[in-house]
């Protein structure tokens, strides 16, 4: 059975190279006043995240929604055990595949066929469980014969088949993504969208941070709104975007 706890999480960041004076001026101008705190040693902090507590069982499909600096990048690398929490505590049972960020582990003066392994074994999967997926991968990524050259000679769109196809080729216990997994041309995308749709499907817990209130409501069930670090509302999708698009439009 998978599993992720938080109890009590916070992110606190050390800032450094700034006057106070120039990082409250710049903090609260962007309405993020309540982020910058001060702590016994006297040294500014960030507060990306304060005192999450959320638990994510088998079935969960749960959005993370907020505007740009609400927590909601942070959140998921705190989820995907990159990031440590300054204070509380985060548990996992399961096995953890984080495809926010899809070239992580390439190397793109290697060959589009090299780096299906090198993905793949970033990935944490062993060569001979990558060799059963090879054909699939590149049949899926439509890259034909350019798989065998050099990855800095393919277009950015290339570059996202092909990352794509070898992250979303083993299935994942617990599935922590954001929405740039779905950029690319539009042909690709509906074909994407098929296949997310199935690996989806067979992964224990989904975690999707996104902006769009239609990926969220596609995939997810239950939606997370952040809001400077801090949980606003957690319940069914569609109750936390009410909630949400109504606190937006106060603030136009």
């Amino acid at each position: 059975m998978s599993s992720i706890i938080l109890k009590n999480v916070s992110i606190n960041y050390p800032v450094f190279g700034a006057s106070e004076q120039s990082l409250k001026k710049t903090f609260i101008n962007k309405g993020l006043g309540a982020l910058l705190s001060r702590k016994k040693n006297k040294t500014l902090y960030s507060n990306a995240l304060n005192n999450i507590c959320l638990t994510l069982s088998n079935g969960d499909r749960i959005g993370i929604i907020g505007s740009n600096g609400s927590g909601k990048s942070t959140l998921l690398k705190v989820l995907a055990n990159i990031y440590k929490p300054t204070e509380g505590i985060i548990k996992h049972s399961g096995k953890i595949s984080p495809i926010f960020d899809i070239h992580l582990g390439m190397n793109f003066d290697a060959t589009g066929y090299e780096n299906i392994f090198l993905r793949g074994m970033f990935m944490g999967y062993k060569k001979h469980e990558i060799i059963t997926k090879i054909d699939s991968i590149i049949a899926f990524s439509d890259l034909d014969s350019y798989i065998h050259l050099p990855v800095n000679t393919y277009s950015d769109g290339m570059k996202l088949r092909l990352s794509f196809s070898v992250s979303t080729a083993f299935d994942a216990e617990i599935l922590l993504m954001d929405e740039s997994i779905l950029a690319g041309d539009a042909n690709f995308i509906n074909k994407a969208r098929i296949r997310l749709e199935s690996f989806i499907s067979n992964s224990n817990i989904l975690a999707l941070a996104s902006h769009s209130e239609e990926i969220v409501k596609c995939f997810c069930h239950k939606t997370i709104w952040l809001h400077k670090g801090n949980i606003m509302k957690f319940g069914l999708t569609n109750e936390v975007f009410h909630d949400y698009n109504s606190f937006l439009n106060t603030q136009k």
